[in-house]
């Protein structure tokens, strides 16, 4: 079963991170004023781990999906 990952709009007009903790129970990653910023950082880190996770599964180190 896949994680959820969701967004969800703040009161700042940017958006908050939805994420499943464990067993259905979500958390909220607040982002508030700084909900770009944010969004960028985690473009970059998300870009990061992609690469780095697509290496492992080429070289027989990732076992996950």
């Amino acid at each position: 079963m896949d994680k959820i990952v969701d967004l969800v709009e703040n009161s700042a007009g940017g958006y908050d991170l939805i994420v499943e903790r464990d067993a259905g129970n979500e958390i909220r990653i607040l982002t508030g004023n700084f909900s770009l910023a944010f969004w960028k950082n985690m473009k970059m880190v998300a870009e990061d781990a992609i690469e780095e996770i697509e290496y492992n599964k080429e070289h027989g180190f990732y076992k996950g999906k």
